[in-house]
């Protein structure tokens, strides 16, 4: 029996069977992501960016929210916050006399 071919590496992703070599693992598109050994790439959540397509981040201005899945969502900061990076996790009022209007 031949040796079992190495899993894909991390942002790429194959589903052929018996791949001899890493050639069989095709790069994930931009906004999807895979880990080491996909067999599919998924696609990131809505106001979420991939990080060279190894994993998800929400867009500033959005807050990521876990749920016991494991999956994530981005929700965007209400008027009168903010958030300035990516990935934040909770959102930032605003300082006292200022105000923002917009959501992200």
């Amino acid at each position: 029996a031949a040796p079992p071919s190495p899993p894909s590496p991390a942002g790429t992703a194959s589903s052929a069977s018996a791949a001899s070599d890493s050639s069989a693992c095709i790069r994930c598109a931009s906004n999807f992501v895979s880990a080491t050994g996909a067999k599919q790439c998924e696609e990131c959540p809505m106001y979420a960016v991939d990080n060279s397509r190894i994993s998800c981040s929400c867009t500033a201005g959005y807050i990521r929210e876990e749920f016991d899945n494991g999956t994530f969502s981005c929700r965007a900061c209400e008027r009168g916050a903010y958030s300035s990076t990516n990935d934040a996790t909770a959102c930032t009022a605003c300082a006292a006399g200022t105000a923002s209007s917009r959501v992200a």
